[in-house]
C-alpha cells in the first residue's frame, strides 16, 4: 500500500510511482510473451518461415525452396526477381514453406545450411516422404549438394535450371558431377525450359547418381530462365505435384 503521513501530495506522487512500475512490469510481460509466442509459433500449412519453426507439426508438409544467383547479384534482374510473391503462393498450396533471400554465399556453405535445416525436422518427427527441397538456378544446384549431403531416399528434390550450359559462365554443376553426385540419394526432378540460353541439361551429374530417381524434363513454357521469377502456376503446378508424390 502507498501511504505518505506528511502530506496528501507525497501520497499521490508515491502512487504515481507505484502505478509507473506496474505499468513497466507489464509491458515487460507482454514483450516476453510475443517473443515465446514467436519462437513457437506452430509451422502451419500456409505459413512462410525463413527457419524451421519453432513449434514442428510433424504432420504437415515442408517445402524449402531457394531463389536463384540474381537475387544474390543485384541490379534490374533482381528487382524483376518475385521471391516473395513465389514463396506465399507455393504457401497457398498448402506446405509450410521455408525460404530466405540470401546474400552471397558459396553453394556447399549454404547446401550445409539447408541440410541442417532438414534434419532438424526429421529428428522432431517430421517422415521423410513429408519433405521437398527446391530451387531455381544457383538454388537448384544448392538443392542437389543438399540431395548428395542428406542421402535420404525418401525426400523429393526438384531442380530448375540449375545446370549452366557450355559457356555461360555457370558450370559449377560439373564440378558437383564429379566430387559430390555419386552419394545423392532420394526422388529428384531437373527441368529446364526449352527457350533458356543460360541453363540446361545436367545430364553429366544426372549420369552419376546411380543410387537416386532422377527425371529431367525439358519443359516447353517459354520465358527462359526468368520463367521462374514469378509465381506462374505453369512451373509450380509441376512443383506442387512432385512435392506432393503425384508424378513419381
Amino acid at each position: 500500500m502507498c501511504e505518505n503521513p506528511f502530506s496528501n501530495h507525497g501520497r499521490l506522487g508515491c502512487c504515481f510511482l507505484g502505478t509507473r512500475s506496474f505499468l513497466k512490469r507489464l509491458r515487460l510481460y507482454s514483450l516476453v510473451g510475443i517473443i515465446v509466442l514467436t519462437a513457437y509459433t506452430p509451422g502451419n500449412a500456409g505459413d512462410v518461415f525463413k527457419d524451421v519453426p519453432g513449434n514442428i507439426d510433424p504432420n504437415a508438409k515442408y517445402l524449402f525452396y531457394m531463389h536463384g544467383f540474381a537475387l544474390e547479384q543485384g541490379g534490374p534482374r533482381a528487382k524483376a526477381y518475385d521471391y516473395s510473391g513465389i514463396l506465399k503462393e507455393l504457401a497457398k498450396r498448402g506446405f509450410v514453406v521455408i525460404g530466405e533471400e540470401r546474400s552471397r554465399v558459396r553453394n556447399d556453405v549454404y547446401a550445409e545450411k539447408v541440410a541442417g535445416q532438414v534434419k532438424k525436422l526429421l529428428a522432431a518427427g517430421v517422415p521423410a516422404k513429408n519433405i521437398t527441397v527446391a530451387g531455381h538456378s544457383k538454388g537448384g544446384l544448392i538443392t542437389m549438394i543438399v540431395m548428395a549431403m542428406l542421402a535420404e531416399p525418401d525426400i523429393v528434390y526438384v531442380n530448375f535450371a540449375g545446370c549452366g550450359r557450355e559457356g555461360s559462365g555457370f558450370e559449377g554443376y560439373l564440378q558437383f558431377a564429379e566430387r559430390r553426385a555419386s552419394m545423392a540419394r532420394g526422388q529428384l526432378l531437373s527441368a529446364y525450359d526449352q527457350s533458356d540460353q543460360i541453363a540446361g541439361s545436367c545430364k553429366p551429374a544426372l549420369d552419376r547418381m546411380a543410387q537416386a530417381k532422377v527425371t529431367e524434363r525439358v519443359l516447353e513454357i517459354g520465358g527462359g530462365h526468368e520463367l521462374f521469377y514469378n509465381p506462374k502456376a505453369a512451373w509450380m503446378d509441376i512443383l506442387q505435384a512432385w512435392a506432393e508424390r503425384r508424378q513419381q
